[in-house]
């Protein structure tokens, strides 16, 4: 009976830390702010329809699930990372699917 008290108190504080981690994740969303970059010279977007696209940029930091706003047509949109991967070499460039959203939460 001991055993299985302590299998279930082992799972109990596994779902715990999980939860802790998960809340932990969502809180540390960073939104990055591109919109005094250059579009072709300090990152690419590339449309794949009206809400979503493909952006290779370089820097740090960045993130799935993060934000980044851009500017198209003096207009500034913030999207959300999708999916990112980052390159071998260099180390700091990246690309990243992004789907746009209504505002920063």
């Amino acid at each position: 009976m001991r055993n299985k008290i302590a299998q279930i108190t082992r799972f109990k504080s596994s779902l715990y830390l999980s939860f802790q981690n998960s809340i932990r994740f969502l809180k540390s969303r960073k939104t990055h702010n591109y919109t005094q970059s250059i579009p072709g010279k300090d990152y690419v977007f590339e449309w794949i329809d009206p809400i979503s696209g493909r952006i290779t940029g370089q820097g740090r930091g960045v993130r799935q699930r993060d934000y980044l706003v851009l500017k198209h047509d003096n207009t500034p949109i913030c999207y959300q990372v999708e999916a990112i991967d980052y390159y071998a070499d260099p180390a700091d460039m990246w690309c990243a699917l992004l789907k746009q959203v209504e505002e920063e939460p």
